[in-house]
């Protein structure tokens, strides 16, 4: 006989294995166990089958337990079982997870990384802390956080479908945030701290009977369509509830719901009870919180834009959340790598999102030198403003795109930028004529609001490579410490900021005054890999970037 197992859907069910033992005629419970469609018994022996033993057992989970990311870098991976995170520092991209993911309690409070990661199953949160979990894209099912070791935990959720966080009855006393966008957020614990920052949109949020005594604090900047309220629970903050249907007694808020409902059998209504801000000793106002750092990437780690009337959109993060001023300016290098055809002018397309503006601002108007500045103060969310390349602009291909002078930088200036900000930079060629390569050699970002020295060691992890391969014919013990910590091409050090290295003794790198000399070679089929991670030193002021180092196998 042969066993299959399968799902409703009469397809072969992923994460799990049958296995069978059969006792036969004349040879009883030798054969062994078999498993997922081998044959158990015998043929043409004419020999019963006398009994059979039957498990099913669920296969062993892959397991990311190093620092590093994994994942193709394009395409999707398909993993057909379970995946535990099991260390600070993971990053997984284009995962297609058939089962269950689960951020283990070994990730401690550091954090992890999900980029383009598809969930089948449930993705339990067990770890984890203030700079937690950065969910990048993606589809998810029920997103479970449960006792985490730090005692808190932050989920950042970006572009992500189908997002469903259940705050389980095991997180009671601990301190969940919530930033992004959310279809269904579900309290169940008592006496846990579940709070929103920033740009962050719930469809609904509910409360469920047993979350009695939950203090849950809405950012001013967070909308909550619709909220469910099963318990006695306090409503801090203020953002925007647009619609509350209130069924326990001793709700209360502290700003109003646009709209809401009571059942009939609250007998206690709900009370709205505004906080009356404090302020400090000495008449100075509330303390300013300094900006410490901001980061700009683009969706997917893309740079250039390949297609005429192509897009590539820049995200931008403003740390801390709580950070008084939050303006961002937004620096963009553009540079034609080729065309198809040998000279055309240009149109440079810009789209601002997620703003405060009000006040619709006049196009970019056409400047004839990219060096000119232009305030972006008051553009409406979603608006599309054009700054034309005028003459004597012209791309040459292959030649960089000549700009007037040669600039090619536009500083855009916005001052009401928040995390999650978006930037959508789109490059049309005119007359037809189709680009086949632009480039967006660096979209940065000003300091705004940061010390001198991390502003500078800020933008000296920028200059660095991010990527570096070592060769199979390098020797144990060789010095690589120019292959790993190399600058880009047309940049030059400060020899005013130190670099130290990382890992001091990992698997391939160790560092020996302060250089990386290769530890081992990779002697088994496949490269390998292993995260370099550098750090910036000024004043006491630091700031780290990651290179992906390849060792080639032998």
């Amino acid at each position: 006989m042969e066993i299959v197992l399968v799902g409703a859907d009469g397809k072969t069910l992923p994460g799990y294995s049958v296995q069978y033992l059969v006792h036969g005629e004349n040879y009883g419970w030798t054969h062994g166990w078999k498993a997922d469609g081998a044959i158990a018994g015998t043929t043409h022996q004419c020999l019963r089958l006398e009994a059979i033993e039957i498990k099913i057992v669920k296969d062993a989970p892959t397991a990311y337990n190093t620092a590093g990311t994994y994942g193709p870098q394009t395409g999707t991976e398909v993993v057909n079982h379970d995946v535990t995170v099991g260390a600070d520092g993971v990053t997984l991209q284009n995962l297609h997870i058939k089962g269950d993911l689960i951020i283990a309690k070994e990730v401690g409070s550091g954090t992890v990384n999900l980029n383009n990661v598809t969930v089948d199953g449930n993705t339990y949160v067990r770890g984890g802390g203030p700079n937690s979990i950065h969910i990048n894209g993606g589809s998810y099912n029920n997103i479970i956080v449960e006792k985490t070791a730090s005692g808190n935990v932050r989920i950042v959720a970006t572009d992500a479908t189908g997002l469903t966080v259940v705050i389980s009855e095991e997180t009671q006393g601990q301190d969940i945030i919530l930033e992004g966008t959310f279809d269904t957020v579900k309290i169940q614990a008592p006496d846990v701290k579940v709070s929103t920052q920033g740009n962050t949109a719930i469809k609904e949020l509910n409360i469920a009977a047993g979350a009695k005594d939950a203090e849950i604090t809405l950012d001013s900047k967070t909308t909550v369509q619709k909220a469910v309220l099963d318990a006695a629970v306090d409503m801090k903050g203020t953002g925007t509830i647009n619609q509350a249907d209130v069924n326990a007694n001793n709700v209360t808020f502290e700003q109003k719901p646009v709209k809401q409902t009571v059942e009939p059998d609250v007998t206690v209504p709900p009370v709205v009870i505004p906080v009356t801000p404090v302020t400090p000793p000495g008449g100075g106002g509330s303390p300013s919180v300094a900006v410490s750092g901001i980061t700009v990437t683009g969706t997917g780690s893309a740079t250039t834009i390949t297609t005429d009337n192509g897009t590539l959109q820049m995200l931008a993060a403003v740390l801390p959340t709580t950070a008084t001023d939050k303006s961002v300016t937004w620096t963009v290098t553009v540079k034609a790598t080729s065309v198809s055809t040998g000279s055309v002018n240009g149109t440079l397309v810009v789209t601002l999102s997620n703003q405060v503006a009000t006040t619709p601002a006049a196009a970019f108007g056409t400047p004839t030198a990219l060096n000119n500045t232009v305030s972006l103060t008051g553009l409406v969310a979603g608006t599309t403003y054009e700054w034309i390349i005028g003459n004597p602009a012209v791309w040459t291909a292959p030649n960089t795109f000549t700009l007037g002078a040669g600039v090619t930088t536009k500083d855009l200036t916005d001052t009401g930028f928040v995390n999650g900000a978006k930037l959508n930079i789109r490059v049309k060629a005119n007359a037809g004529a189709a680009v086949s390569a632009v480039q967006v050699l660096t979209v940065a970002t000003a300091n705004i609001g940061m010390d001198a020295d991390q502003v500078a060691v800020n933008a000296e992890a920028l200059k660095y490579e991010t990527a570096a391969t070592i060769a199979k014919t390098v020797a144990v013990d060789e010095d690589v410490d120019a292959t790993v910590v190399k600058l880009k091409s047309g940049q030059t050090a400060d020899g005013t900021i130190t670099i130290g290295r990382e890992p001091a003794d990992g698997t391939y790198l160790k560092v020996a005054s302060n250089v990386y000399v290769l530890k081992a070679q990779k002697t088994t089929a496949g490269d390998g890999t292993e995260n370099a991670v550098l750090t910036f030193t000024k004043n006491g002021k630091t700031a780290t970037a990651t290179v992906a180092v390849t060792v080639t196998a032998q």
